[in-house]
């Protein structure tokens, strides 16, 4: 008999234990008196308001059971082990950075040895960029519905297999093939990274210390990685700078294999990993950052460009009209992601970090050994400026947070950046190192770490543990989209100005033999493409500037309290230092 206004409840939600109440209810008799129809309706009330509070007393004991549920064991495991964790993390972003910085001072010698053109020792190092960006969100996907665990140790693996054959390769299409390989190995080891990152430390204040040391890695082989590579060409040879990366990437797989313990997540019933987002979404990138690539060297009017750009475009709006289509759980990036506090705003901070520092790379490199007469090693050792100062740096962003808000750190960041750049356009003659170019650096690097390292510890802060593995993956692929749109733009702008500059006497090739017949004036109009570029990258930080200042909401100290209640907490936890489990 139905019972008219009864709540309806789902069975299958029910906890078992709350039947016998529903059943001990007498059985309606069929004379429609209204007592029995009072007494059956409260009874069947008693027993839905039973059922309901069962349930949700079930929910308290399992918060996240529905949305994140990830087996404690990484927040569990004893600190020496955490540490020891993040310490091969961290040198997995390390190797990430440095395994492009350090092959800058090898491409002269790879491509005198191996044949390859002018135009394309580009793919040398954007061989790995390309793949990297391409499938970081099918790593990152992957690492949210199943287990971050095999991702990461699979792809340093990857890395260290590709770079162990690549150093014994001499045949350039084969070594540009076993890069791209290196490449998707990288995009598995960077979300995986995070996602393991984010259940070791639950805590807001320790997990903002551990995203800062992790995102600092990546900083800082950026920087050390073109020193040190010039000193491996120069007495060790370009080979070893590909087994340095094999032997520290198999030794991390290896290690990692013993000591992460099994973090399992397990898959909503009903949620499917997406192939189809993933898969067009990876191929749109690959295609978008192939043409990005191949325009600075080819020509952006051409169909080897024209082409796949155009491709990838479609395949991006498709990307986005599937994925509003399917069920959110299922999706690779559903759009409500993009309505995340702050999500949107900071993928897009994340497009400057990288790009700042590979312009000075590209330009400044190329300007004081072909111009200047430096060798690598000189100058190398002069932009250990950027090194030092932002690995001082990042010891400190992991704090900040506890003292000032997100918004307030990357603006201040975005500000030394803006007088950075200004000073590195004044950097066009050997007398101008002291007074423009080292300030430069360590303004620069100090606020894009500032920048970097505070939007990577706010996008976490502001997005649930459940998909941390897909928000790394987004950042990281901001980071390297940006810089590859960038510089094919630093680029095409450099060598257009730099066409239209007047012939000089001597030829700006000649200068290095002639350094003292060069004038103030000729040294700034050598220059002229280069400073160019700086005015561009000035842009850039400007329009990043003003897109924080109004669209990232929270201003104040965001979670203090709840920072400090549970940085408490996590002490009292770490006191203790519990067995570990079992891998």
């Amino acid at each position: 008999m139905a019972v008219p206004d009864t709540p309806k409840t789902n069975m299958l939600d029910q906890d078992t234990n709350a039947f016998p109440k529903m059943l001990c209810s007498p059985p309606p008799t069929e004379t429609g008196a209204t007592s029995t129809k009072n007494d059956e309706k409260y009874l069947v009330d008693k027993a839905t308001n039973t059922v309901d509070s069962v349930t949700l007393e079930e929910k308290k004991d399992k918060p996240n059971e529905a949305t994140d549920n990830v087996k404690p064991d990484l927040s569990k495991v004893s600190r020496s082990r955490k540490l020891t964790l993040l310490g091969l993390f961290t040198f997995g972003a390390f190797l990430d950075s440095f395994n492009n910085s350090a092959l800058f001072p090898a491409i002269p010698v790879i491509a005198n040895e191996l044949g390859f053109d002018p135009s394309e020792t580009v793919w040398i190092i954007s061989g790995y960029l390309l793949t990297f960006a391409a499938f970081l969100l099918m790593s990152g996907r992957i690492s949210d519905m199943y287990t971050p665990k095999p991702v990461f140790i699979i792809g340093s693996l990857v890395v260290g297999t590709t770079h162990l054959i690549g150093g014994f390769m001499r045949q350039k299409i084969a070594l540009v093939l076993l890069r791209a390989l290196g490449g998707i190995g990288g995009a598995m080891m960077i979300p995986s990274a995070l996602s393991l990152v984010i259940q070791m430390f639950p805590t807001p204040s320790h997990q903002a210390r551990a995203i800062s040391v992790f995102s600092s890695a990546g900083a800082i082989g950026n920087i050390l990685g073109l020193l040190i590579g010039a000193i491996i060409v120069q007495y060790a040879g370009w080979s070893w700078i590909f087994w340095f990366v094999a032997i520290v990437g198999i030794s991390i797989g290896i290690l990692c294999f013993f000591l992460i313990p099994h973090a399992r997540r397990e898959r909503k019933s009903n949620a499917k990993f997406d192939m189809t987002g993933v898969g067009s979404l990876t191929v749109a990138l690959t295609l978008f950052i192939f043409a990005v690539i191949s325009g600075s060297t080819k020509g952006w009017g051409t169909a080897y460009v024209l082409a796949p750009l155009l491709i990838s475009l479609l395949l991006f709006v498709l990307f986005h009209v599937w994925e509003a289509c399917i069920p959110p759980d299922d999706a690779a990036l559903s759009p409500r992601m993009w309505r995340l506090h702050n999500f949107g705003v900071l993928i897009g901070v994340a497009l400057l970090p990288f790009l700042w520092w590979a312009v000075p790379y590209i330009n400044i490199t190329s300007w004081w050994e072909e111009v200047y007469g430096w060798t690598a090693i000189n100058t190398a050792v002069h932009f250990l400026p950027m090194g030092i100062g932002g690995f001082i740096v990042s010891q400190f962003t992991g704090y900040l947070p506890k003292y000032f808000s997100h918004k307030h750190s990357i603006l201040f960041g975005l500000r030394l950046a803006i007088i950075s750049t200004i000073l590195l356009h004044f950097g066009d003659s050997p007398g101008t190192y002291w007074p423009f170019s080292f300030p430069a650096f360590l303004l620069g690097t100090t606020g894009i770490v500032l920048v970097y390292a505070g939007s990577s510890i706010a996008i976490f802060a502001y997005t649930p543990p459940s998909v941390a593995g897909t928000v790394g993956a987004m950042f990281n692929c901001a980071l390297q989209v940006g810089s590859a749109v960038g510089l094919a733009v630093v680029s095409t702008l450099t060598r257009s100005v730099d066409n239209k500059t007047p012939p000089m006497n001597p030829p700006v090739e000649e200068f290095p033999r002639h350094l003292d017949e060069v004038t103030k004036d000729m040294w700034k109009a050598a220059f002229q493409g280069r400073a160019a570029s700086f005015w561009f990258l000035l842009a850039v930080i400007g329009v990043q500037f003003v897109s924080i200042s109004i669209f990232f909401r929270g201003g104040a100290l965001e979670k203090r309290d709840a920072q400090e209640d549970g940085e408490k907490t996590d002490n009292e936890t770490s006191a203790r230092d519990p067995v570990d489990p079992v891998p």
